[in-house]
């Protein structure tokens, strides 16, 4: 996480034209404490998580009872 942020303030670019958008808080907290713009990432464009074997399993019984 810090590889980022640092990787970003010693890009070259002003500080002023860097963007953070994540969902990560502590990534978004980062870099607000070191003066970069941070912005967080809208619920529609997150990935949506895999289900566990377990929530696959009780999934296709479901089906399997309908």
């Amino acid at each position: 996480m810090m590889r980022f942020i640092l990787s970003a303030l010693k890009s070259g670019y002003d500080i002023q034209n860097i963007v953070v958008i994540s969902s990560d808080n502590n990534l978004l907290l980062k870099a607000k404490e070191n003066g970069l713009v941070h912005r967080k990432m809208p619920e529609t464009y997150l990935i949506k998580e895999e289900l566990s074997e377990e929530e696959k399993e009780i999934k296709a019984l479901k089906q399997e009872l309908e």
